[in-house]
């Protein structure tokens, strides 16, 4: 095959410009497409991004919320377990002081009242001795006693024989009775 070209030199010329100009054109064309592919491509990844940022907002503050309110659980609880330690550090087992005022009373003694106040760190017995010397023994008792201090006992206390109505004031050792 032979190829003739009888076209002249400025068509030809033209021609090729022409062509040039279509690529460009074409390859314009192309690079078009790709930028609004390009720019699909970051607007759907900028949506996608933006849904997911909205979802770890919405758990992180749905988060804080349950984290408040166990905050505000805990709080109380703490408040409650601190009332109760007040409780028990103001506790004192009074039973520890009845239990070693009744070892140490006689069967000739028996108490009508008694009177204990944990502020005043004190006791305030009464009652009825049949005999002076069972009341004797028994502030003797409270006298070598731990758990007694400072015997208030009147000298009315002993002034009869029998029956005797009596009185006695104590303080009370707080410290001892914790133990």
């Amino acid at each position: 095959m032979i190829n003739i070209n009888i076209l002249p030199q400025e068509s030809k010329k033209e021609l090729r410009l022409r062509h040039v100009h279509l690529a460009l054109i074409n390859i314009d064309y192309i690079m078009m497409i790709c930028f609004c592919v390009i720019g699909l491509m970051l607007l759907f990844s900028r949506l996608i991004m933006q849904n997911d940022f909205n979802r770890i907002v919405n758990e992180t503050s749905l988060i804080s919320r349950n984290s408040q309110s166990y905050n505000l659980r805990v709080r109380e609880i703490n408040s409650k377990v601190n009332s109760v330690d007040q409780i028990q550090k103001d506790f004192l087992v009074w039973s520890k002081t009845f239990s070693f005022l009744s070892d140490i009373t006689d069967e000739d003694i028996s108490f009508s009242n008694i009177k204990v106040s944990k502020d005043g760190a004190s006791i305030k017995t009464g009652g009825v001795a049949k005999t002076r010397e069972a009341l004797l023994k028994l502030k003797e008792k409270l006298e070598s006693s731990d758990y007694f201090n400072r015997i208030d006992f009147p000298l009315e206390n002993i002034l009869e024989k029998k029956d005797i109505t009596f009185e006695i004031n104590a303080g009370l050792n707080l410290a001892k009775l914790n133990n």
